[in-house]
């Protein structure tokens, strides 16, 4: 097996699981199995572990516990954002997103079209901007929901999500926000301004896969979006996660302790790498250089050059990176972000995402810089021989 050193900047992706997170959840793989619904003492272990794991994730949030339903991830969390949105307004049929959201809230919006709702999906301009006219535009009497990320997974790019819903408020429509890729890198958003819905998950901020939990604001009626027992207090059935809820529970307290770091450490990292590269290499573009964007997220478009062929030279360093987001990986498409951000094929071929976590070090850092520079050259220099 090779001994090198692997070098993880992909942490848009998903992040490593921190160890006090894997410490708390190990109990629960082992020994403290008991199912939390049950009538004896270890059933009531667990249960516990769940009350306590609320309390953590509402503290980083800064709401009260029970207003924190936990989901299997990010996906879950968005759907049942936009179901329970339905179901509250029956008589409302147009909703509003972006078309640089999430997947998961995409292809549900898609569905929701086949079934009579008037979807609009708002435009970007080239650094991601939204066009806050058009937004304004497009609300009325019938919107049911608006639903726009917090911040975009490739980009980094963040959105003005308390005006948004203050805007959305005053037309009677629920607002919806996908902070999936906030959680733990900035200040939860919103909570202030009344978001209604706020998802998360807990692989985007050093916790396990397969857990995540959605905000819902006091005084919405909620229905469960998965029928069956009455966990989660009637809101969500199915027997809960107990391991990957305690995993949750330490994530979150912890993203709320090193916070300050995102700033004064991750943020000046990729500062630098972004620096550095823009120096060193000539057909450089930085998207949204100029715009408020996540402190540990760069995206890069390269003149000349496929991502696919960098990627894979950068891997044979040890250097893990990628050309945009996780759930489009292995499409031969361009990013669909940056095509409804108005980049053409060929410019979007070129493109990079680099994202910085804690646990990343200036040393790894300048071994990328080191690399990069020069892998790039080597894949302009062979496409010009070829041509």
């Amino acid at each position: 097996m090779s001994s090198q050193k692997i070098i993880y900047i992909d942490n848009n992706a998903t992040t490593p699981v921190d160890s006090e997170v894997r410490e708390v959840m190990l109990p629960f793989l082992g020994t403290q199995y008991a199912n939390p619904s049950g009538p004896y003492g270890p059933a009531r272990a667990a249960s516990r572990i769940l009350h306590q794991s609320r309390e953590q994730v509402a503290a980083l949030f800064g709401v009260a516990p029970d207003t924190i339903l936990f989901t299997s991830g990010g996906t879950e969390s968005n759907n049942t954002a936009i179901h329970i949105a339905m179901r509250a307004a029956p008589h409302k049929c147009h909703v509003i997103t972006t078309r640089v959201e999430h997947p998961s809230v995409l292809k549900y919006m898609n569905y929701i079209e086949t079934i009579g709702y008037r979807v609009t999906y708002l435009t970007l301009n080239k650094d991601g901007v939204l066009d806050e006219d058009e937004f304004k535009n497009a609300l009325n009497k019938e919107t049911a929901l608006v639903s726009i990320m917090t911040a975009n997974n490739e980009t980094g790019i963040l959105f003005p999500i308390e005006r948004y819903s203050l805007l959305s408020h005053k037309y009677g429509a629920l607002f919806h926000t996908d902070a999936i890729q906030a959680i733990g890198k900035i200040s939860v958003p919103g909570i202030e301004s009344s978001v209604d819905f706020i998802s998360f998950s807990g692989h985007k901020f050093h916790g396990p896969k397969g857990i995540g939990g959605l905000y819902i604001r006091k005084g919405i009626k909620t229905g469960p979006y998965l029928l069956g027992g009455d966990q989660e207090q009637g809101r969500r059935a199915g027997t809960e996660n107990v391991p990957g809820i305690a995993g949750l529970g330490k994530a979150a307290e912890l993203a709320q302790k090193h916070q300050p770091f995102m700033k004064s450490k991750v943020q000046k990292i990729r500062d630098t790498f972004e620096e550095e590269v823009y120096e060193q290499i000539n057909g450089t573009h930085i998207i949204g250089k100029d715009q408020h964007r996540l402190p540990n997220t760069s995206f890069i478009i390269f003149d000349d050059i496929e991502s696919d062929a960098v990627l894979a030279l950068m891997d044979i360093e040890g250097i893990c990176c990628s050309s945009g987001s996780a759930c489009s990986s292995g499409s031969a498409e361009p990013s669909y972000v940056l095509s409804a951000m108005g980049y053409s094929k060929v410019e979007s071929k070129g493109a990079m995402r680099f994202s910085f976590s804690r646990f990343n070090t200036t040393e790894e850092i300048q071994v990328v810089i080191h690399h990069l520079p020069s892998i790039i050259k080597k894949i302009k220099g062979y496409a010009k021989s070829s041509n």
